[in-house]
This record gives C-alpha cells, structure tokens and sequence, in this order.
C-alpha cells in the first residue's frame, strides 16, 4: 500500500471514529422519536455500516447523517436492505455544495409506514417472462374484487427474467383492493428519473427498488390524510425526484447551551418582574442557594 493510500486509509478510521462517537451521544435524542421497541445504538451500528458499500457517506456532514438517522427513528426504519436506505447526496443548493447524507425508504419500510397508516394489507411481488408464456400471470380489470390471476414459477430456470412487478393494497373502507401493475420497460423510465439511478441500490438492489416503485404508484391510487406518516415519506419520494432534499420533519439538531439552575431561576425571576412592572428586591432570593428559591 502506498504512503498516500496508507493516509487516506487512517483519515477514514478517524472520521468513522468520530462520526461514530457523534451519533452515539444522540442516542437519547434518537431514542425519543422513536417507537419504544427501537434499540437507538442497533441503528447507529447498521447505519454507519454503510459506509464500507458507499465510501461517500464519510464525505457528509454530521449533521446530515443525525437528519437522516431522525428520519429513521421517526419512521420506526432501521437503514437495512428493504426497510431504509442512506444515499450521500451533493446538495447544489447549499453554498460549498457539501454532501449530504439523505434518507431513502425501501419497499419493506413503505408497507409499513402504510400499514400503520390505515391499510390492512400490502404485497409486491415481480412477475416473470415465463410466468406470462405459460398464463400464469394476467391482468383482470373486469373483476375488481380479483384484479389479477398470478400462480408463481418458483425454479429459477424455468421462470426467466423479470417482466414485471406489482403491488396491490387492502383497506378497510375499500369495496375493492388497489392495484398497480409495471413492467420492466416503465420501472426502467422511472429509475431513469432518479438522480442515483447510477449508484446506490438501484445497482446494488434491482427488485426491490422495482417493488417500491409500484408500491409507490399503488398509494398515489388512494386517497391519503393530509398531516400523516405516509404522506410524508410519499412527499420526500416526490421530492427526491425533483433532486431536493427534505426531511420528515423541520429537525433541530444545534442545542443550545445549557444554563445553570441559578440562571434559569434568575431569568425566571426576571421575567416575572417584568410582568408586574415592579423591580426585584435584592434579597428576594438568595442565588447561592438555588434550591432555597423553589421551595
């Protein structure tokens, strides 16, 4: 290895030692927008794990990577294959054009966000060319309780590549389910609209990018409460689209500095002051004993 391989090697051992140590220290801020069950330390491992398959990663901002890891927690996601994603992202907006780590569902992470957000059911699954040869597979618009016929080939000989994919959702104030069909050729225009269409798990993970895709055109059939989960995660998709970034949420992440008990209790005091327009006597309080002016 050569002496300039060797220094990058080091720097990258050190920014994953510091990101590392930064993100661990938000655990608590983690831990509270996420559901109960969600081990906050589980996800701050799997996530900066990948950055040994996306380099890039270490390239973003702190900040962005806790943004992106909030987005997760809010979600109830952990960034593992189907569930979530990290995409380092160059924001050309922003000055200095940085990098920027950006949050990305799966299709796994999708059905759930919708099942917890009134649908019963959702299921996506691709169809092969030799599943359509032998009819195996067929569309049924005429029939909107069974909208389609799919009896699986399972030998991966046999079956051929994949022609398709769909996705079809149960609600229970629907007579019928929601479907959507694509194939192959209409996954490749939408894939060809994204801005990681190169890299990222478009490369890495063909089908179950084409799966969320559906996923996605199945939702946009049914009609969604403004304000939700689903709707938000559906409005970052958008956004991504249109190569902008959002997040779930107007994160907050710079704290400011804490104050002292004894300034906290003198800016209370202050306050109430100024309220009554009347000054405060000087041995109204006595700071040094903090404890002492709120009993």
């Amino acid at each position: 290895m050569t002496e300039k391989n060797t220094a990058i090697v080091k720097d990258n051992k050190d920014t994953y030692r510091d990101l590392s140590d930064y993100l661990l220290g938000k655990g608590k801020m983690l831990a509270g927008l996420g559901p109960k069950y969600m081990d906050t330390e589980r996800m701050v491992r799997l996530a900066l794990s990948a950055s040994s398959r996306s380099p890039k990663l270490l390239a973003c901002s702190p900040k962005s990577w806790l943004m992106a890891l909030m987005d997760c927690a809010y979600y109830g996601l952990e960034p593992v294959l189907g569930q979530a994603y990290l995409i380092p992202y160059q924001n050309r907006k922003a000055p200095g054009q940085p990098f920027e780590v950006q949050f990305m569902v799966g299709y796994k992470g999708l059905i759930s966000i919708a099942c917890d957000s009134g649908f019963e059911d959702i299921d996506a699954r691709a169809v092969y060319a030799g599943e359509i040869e032998a009819g195996r597979f067929e569309e049924t618009p005429e029939d909107p309780a069974k909208p389609f016929r799919h009896r699986p080939i399972y030998d991966p000989e046999k079956r051929g590549d994949i022609a398709g994919v769909y996705a079809i959702g149960w609600r229970g104030v629907d007579k019928r389910p929601r479907f959507k069909y694509l194939t192959a050729e209409e996954i490749e225009s939408f894939r060809g609209r994204s801005r990681s269409a190169k890299e990222g798990p478009w490369v890495t993970d063909w089908e179950a990018m084409a799966m969320k895709t559906a996923v996605r055109r199945m939702l946009a059939l049914a009609q969604l409460k403004p304000g939700s989960k689903l709707g938000a995660v559906l409005e970052q998709e958008n956004a991504a689209d249109r190569d902008e970034v959002i997040r779930a949420q107007d994160w907050k992440v710079d704290e400011a500095p804490r104050q002292s008990r004894t300034d906290q209790l003198a800016q209370q005091l202050a306050q109430k002051a100024g309220s009554r327009h009347e000054p405060v006597p000087e041995d109204a309080v006595d700071m040094s004993d903090p404890d002492a002016a709120l009993s």
